[in-house]
């Protein structure tokens, strides 16, 4: 089966949550797709949101949070903002970060290579032919300038960027 997917343009909304000390906390989300015909390149609603983003000087954590968590982060709570460094993923830092699993082993893979002033973070699970795959692509004094996920059949599909 081929997959016929269908383009249109997004608005990506980056909303300050937090300005603390040592960070700036941001929610990332995509303007709901409401026009795609095909039901097989429609967008869960649930995927619009790309996450909760701490972002440090030298690095930045992704969280898919929760409310109360972005309530209480909000305020600055310290407490609220170590158990969210710790239940999330690293997804941009000034070294790169080898995947821990390696090319041979199946699971969730996540990796970081550093290329001048880029960094490209892939995480992918290949424990199913066709699992979860995303990608960032992050520029120093830019920010955020590729995304894309989806599943490896190409269902639910997002891309965006240069």
């Amino acid at each position: 089966m081929f997959w016929d997917f269908e383009y249109q343009p997004i608005t990506l909304r980056i909303q300050t949550v937090g300005v603390f000390e040592e960070c700036i906390l941001y929610e990332l989300r995509i303007d709901y797709l409401q026009n795609i015909s095909d039901q097989y390149n429609q967008i869960d609603p649930a995927r619009v949101n790309l996450g909760f983003f701490y972002v440090t000087d030298d690095i930045i954590y992704r969280m898919e949070a929760s409310a109360v968590t972005v309530s209480y982060l909000s305020y600055g709570n310290r407490e609220e903002i170590n158990n969210f460094i710790s239940g999330s993923q690293i997804v941009c830092q000034e070294a790169a970060m080898p995947d821990a699993l390696g090319k041979d082993n199946k699971g969730w893979h996540e990796s970081i290579e550093a290329d001048g002033n880029k960094r490209h973070f892939q995480s992918y699970n290949d424990l199913v032919e066709s699992g979860w795959y995303e990608e960032f692509i992050w520029e120093k004094d830019i920010g955020l300038i590729y995304y894309k996920s989806g599943f490896g059949t190409g269902r639910w599909s997002i891309e965006f960027g240069q």
